[in-house]
């Protein structure tokens, strides 16, 4: 028992630990992720038991998709291995209702696991059966996984699938009952820049720069400077859109400063991201959406290592062409 109480212990551990980590992409965070994997293992080499295998699974497969994704783990059980083996320990618990909940998290993570190795077809298999229950993954199983990850892939999905516009819609039923946890401070801003993708791809600009300025309001992202940045620029994006020039002004000589801060190697995306809608704006007429183009493929070159939701915004002629003054 003391060995259950301790891997649900270190599963809400990693996942709280996990939130910082994708909004910051450090190395010391990421250090602090493998470490508390190795003490679930430690935990589960512990005793012969169906729980902490599951428990130490739910943590392993997660790690292996969005922190070692480099696949440097392979000496460990393979992923289809752990979901058979998980499913069988299900089958022979039919009655246990804790297997009965995080049969859920198994659903997501299948789903991931899918994404993660492109194989779509199989990835949709999963989709709708988690996509039902959002809300419900969003709200009761922090402990157990990170839900706010579905968003993204959800967003990503749509994107692959030029269905994007849907998603406004859909998010009426879907969060219907939702009650944001701004406590939790990584969903919440997951949560808030999804709805705001989701308005923008429907061209509610307006209701976009409403969400993302009450996100900068209520929270303090003090913890989080790149996340700022990247909400930041989406929110510059915005007024752009709204052709709220003084207000998009005030912003990007904002976000000029911190990336002066940071330096600019390490804000290479927000700075080529920024230069488009610096150009879109400017007074010289010439040639704009020649060097907008010429911007796009360098700025989807840059690696980041840290949630950017302006990753999620179409580059492409449609997104050139609704640019003011272009």
């Amino acid at each position: 028992m003391l060995a259950v109480d301790k891997a649900e212990d270190l599963l809400a551990d990693y996942f709280k630990k996990f939130g910082d980590y994708l909004l910051n992409g450090g190395e010391i965070e990421k250090l602090g992720l493998t470490l508390v994997m190795k003490e679930m293992q430690n935990v589960a080499n512990l005793y012969e038991s169906h729980r902490l295998y599951v428990y130490q699974s739910c943590m392993y497969v997660f790690h292996r998709l969005f922190v070692e994704v480099d696949d440097n783990m392979q000496d460990g059980e393979s992923i289809e291995d752990i979901f058979a083996k998980v499913q069988k320990i299900f089958e022979s618990y039919h009655l246990d209702s804790i297997y009965y909940h995080l049969n859920l998290v198994f659903e997501f993570l299948k789903l991931e696991y899918y994404n993660h190795y492109k194989v779509y077809r199989q990835a949709e298999k999963y989709f709708e059966e988690v996509n039902d229950a959002c809300a419900n993954l969003l709200v009761n199983y922090s402990t157990y996984t990170f839900p706010a990850q579905f968003l993204i892939s959800k967003i990503e999905r749509h994107l692959r699938n030029g269905t994007e516009t849907e998603l406004y819609a859909e998010n009426e039923t879907v969060f219907e009952d939702f009650e944001v946890d701004s406590q939790d401070v990584p969903k919440h801003i997951i949560y808030v820049l999804y709805r705001a993708l989701s308005c923008y791809y429907v061209d509610k600009f307006d209701e976009a720069a409403k969400l993302i300025n009450n996100l900068l309001n209520e929270v303090s992202l003090k913890k989080y400077p790149y996340a700022q940045l990247e909400i930041k620029s989406l929110l510059a994006l915005q007024y752009v859109l709204l052709k709220d020039y003084e207000l998009f002004n005030q912003l990007s000589n904002s976000i000029q400063r911190q990336i002066r801060l940071f330096g600019k190697d390490s804000c290479e995306n927000i700075m080529l991201f920024l230069k488009i809608l610096k150009i879109a704006t400017s007074e010289a007429k010439k040639e704009k959406a020649k060097k907008i183009s010429n911007l796009i493929p360098r700025l989807q070159a840059t690696s980041v290592t840290y949630f950017a939701p302006t990753r999620l915004i179409k580059l492409d002629e449609k997104f050139i062409k609704m640019l003011p003054e272009i």
